[in-house]
């Protein structure tokens, strides 16, 4: 019997009702620090006991006051908590005007949504959210000095653009931040929604393709929406800015499109050029519907379109990944991407690394999602008080959203942007405002609304095991399913009359399986492990030549498999299972954390070539994975010829005999793995006993 792995593995339980009542109620977790209560003479935030009101059926409003000796000190916050497992319910990001670098308050973009969707949807809840471009360090219009470095201007008037990953209504309106374009900033994360309302944290990054049909040219821009930094080339779409204002040794391409597009993965659209801007022009190209603009600086990255001419065909492409190669396929399916800051909690874990030296208490905007999947948006300070004195310190925030029982919380913003709105009858009521006490313009804002029935919330995936060890995947159950993520023309199940993992090549053409290891409590590290052992049966039905594989690992800097970074592994067929190790400690680019390794089982094979996975382990040392291989085939020791548990020199004469006169009996003598027992099958063996570190089959 063959049980099939679905498309979303990870997914592998729904939040229960129970979850979802106790989410709304506004219950907090207690942070453990009271253990001993005479020794404690202070109060946290499940010590008080907050306001509650009730926003919309399922969206609850509170407001927290805490006093003097509480943990965090005199503090005021509010917190807005709903779970997208209610139908009714959406989060979007609206951007304040028609291109991402307009600026209008919340309650203005509050103002614009409802009517972009009256009739459909109306809001509850919104707070501020991705940060943008300052003018000094950023969008600088002249040269400047930060941290006693130079950085010369980039463009000829700011502009306010979001810095982060952002996405509305599934297209994407900027990438992330390059290096090229501000002094400072460390990594960009991204709160994210799934087309089936999944809430999810990552780092996503984007490859946009650019192929001149006419030239026969393909190059990859360097991010999307962004400023015209030196020696980048920049693809504007009709979503980003209405003018860039690039200096004049920019060189751009106006190409336009006969009808809208949507700017998101697995997007493929074609245009022709229609304006050519050559350096040294005064002139800027405008924006408008259904144009997409490149820009260029530096000689390298020009060249790439100065052979460009009026009415060429060009075909753009796009696809998205995680850089931290944990949630691909949730970035692939954003529907809301909210830009912040820096993750304050992630998979539980409190992000204090980070955050340890930043003591500056600031108003804050957060937003994150419990272990059931249940949403907050929170926001540090209030209208009420107004008092700066009130504010959290950033150092204190990962506790605070920890007590809150965020499982990943994001820090979006910081100062005086900070602003909450909230439905309040049939008008809308500011919650927080720093401050004077007047909403701050900002470019765009989380909007939490109520409108028609939508399709239901796909399954919330597990929290990870503590227990689970990822460095030993074992293939005995159906649930194993989920550390197989992407695949190609293969089809992974799981199939019980062998207690395995078995993976079908449904074409010839590149089957291949990806590993996950991100779903672990804690990830693994490949610098830890020099071996990888994989007990496999390559059924002798297969066509002749699938016999041989490619593993393509990803780890530290390699996000996504690479064809120069990868190996080949041989998998001999036979009745059997077999051991055949890999050994990745060879490899210069096997370091860093390690998230999934692709394995293309069959360079070349047939329709229906099949091949059994008992088990992938990964080892430390040469002792550990001999004692895998005995365990994983049930004492079954490569090279141990004569059956009497060891591997010695008795094995070199049985093996000798069985080439010299064909008639000893033995069994495994293909030792090198070329599917023949010859000398070569002597050599290898002869090495082994001596110490060499080399492989048996």
């Amino acid at each position: 019997m063959k049980i099939k792995a679905s498309k979303r593995l990870m997914l592998l339980f729904a939040a229960s009702a129970a979850a979802l009542s106790s989410a709304l109620s506004c219950t907090v977790i207690d942070s453990g620090a009271a253990e001993d209560d005479e020794a404690v003479n202070h109060t946290s935030v499940s010590g008080t006991y907050p306001e509650i009101s009730e926003l919309h059926n399922g969206v609850n409003y509170c407001y927290y006051s805490l006093p003097g000796d509480s943990e965090y000190g005199e503090k005021d916050f509010s917190v807005v908590e709903f779970d997208l497992a209610k139908r009714d319910l959406y989060l979007d990001l609206e951007m304040a005007g028609q291109y991402a670098g307009e600026k209008a308050t919340v309650t203005d973009i509050i103002s614009k949504y409802n009517a972009a969707n009256s009739g459909k949807k109306t809001a509850v809840a919104a707070i501020n959210a991705d940060r943008w471009m300052t003018e000094y360090c950023h969008a600088r219009d002249k040269d400047i000095i930060y941290n006693g470095v130079a950085y010369e201007k980039n463009m000829k008037m700011p502009v306010c653009l979001p810095r982060g990953f952002n996405v509305s209504d599934g297209e994407i309106i900027s990438s992330a931040y390059t290096e090229h374009e501000t002094p400072y900033e460390g990594d960009s994360f991204t709160f994210g929604i799934t087309d089936d309302y999944i809430p999810f944290l990552a780092q996503p990054g984007v490859n946009v393709s650019v192929r001149n049909e006419n030239l026969s040219s393909v190059f990859t821009t360097d991010a999307v929406n962004r400023l015209p930094a030196a020696d980048t080339i920049v693809i504007y779409t009709d979503k980003g800015c209405l003018n860039n204002y690039a200096l004049d040794d920019a060189y751009e391409v106006v190409i336009d499109f006969d009808s809208d597009y949507k700017f998101q993965h697995g997007s493929e659209i074609t245009g022709k050029v229609t304006g050519i801007y050559f350096p040294d022009t005064d002139d800027n190209p405008v924006m408008c519907e259904n144009r997409i603009i490149l820009t260029a600086r530096g000689s390298i990255k020009t060249g790439e379109i100065s052979e460009y001419s009026i009415g060429d065909e060009v075909t753009i492409s796009v696809e998205t990944y995680d850089r931290l190669g944990k949630y691909t396929e949730y970035v692939r399916h954003m529907r809301t991407g909210i830009g912040g800051q820096l993750p304050l909690v992630t998979d539980g874990k409190s992000c204090t690394e980070a955050v340890y030296d930043l003591t500056e208490a600031r108003a804050a905007s957060i937003i994150g999602y419990t272990e059931t999947g249940s949403l907050m948006m929170v926001t540090l300070d209030s209208v009420i008080s107004q008092s700066s004195s009130k504010n959290f310190k950033i150092n204190q925030m990962p506790a605070l959203c920890k007590e809150l029982g965020l499982y990943n919380a994001l820090l979006l913003n910081t100062g005086s942007p900070t602003t909450m709105v909230i439905l309040d009858g049939n008008d809308y009521k500011l919650q927080c405002t720093p401050g004077k006490g007047s909403e701050y313009n900002i470019t765009c804002a989380a909007i939490l609304s109520y409108g028609p029935e939508r399709e239901a919330q796909g399954t919330i995936p597990p929290v990870k095991n503590e227990t689970e060890k990822l460095s030993a995947l074992i293939f005995n159950s159906p649930e194993q399913l989920k550390y197989i993520g992407e695949t190609n023309n293969t089809c992974a199940e799981y199939d019980t009359s062998e207690n395995a993992l078995i993976i079908t090549s449904l074409t010839d053409d590149n089957p291949y399986i990806e590993i996950r290891y991100d779903t672990g409590y804690e990830l693994l590290s490949a610098d830890d492990y020099k071996y990888m052992v994989i007990i496999y049966k390559n059924p002798e039905t297969n066509s002749e030549k699938a016999v041989k594989g490619t593993l393509y690992p990803c780890c530290g800097d390699i996000k996504y498999p690479e064809n120069d970074k990868s190996l080949s592994i041989l998998l001999p067929q036979g009745s059997k299972y077999r051991s055949s190790t890999v050994k990745l400690n060879e490899l210069p680019y096997w370091n860093g954390t390690l998230t999934n390794i692709r394995f293309k089982f069959f360079d070349d094979s047939e329709e229906e070539d099949t091949v059994y996975i008992k088990s992938i382990i990964l080892c430390r040392t040469e002792e550990e994975r001999r004692q895998v291989i005995y365990e994983q085939l049930d004492g079954d020791i490569p090279g141990d010829l004569n059956g009497d548990g060891k591997v010695n020199s008795k094995d070199i004469i049985r093996l000798m005999k069985s080439i010299s006169n064909g008639e000893t009996n033995i069994i495994g003598g293909d030792l090198n793995g070329d599917t023949k027992i010859d000398s070569k099958d002597i050599i290898r063996l002869m090495k082994y006993i001596s110490g060499q570190d080399v492989q048996l089959f």
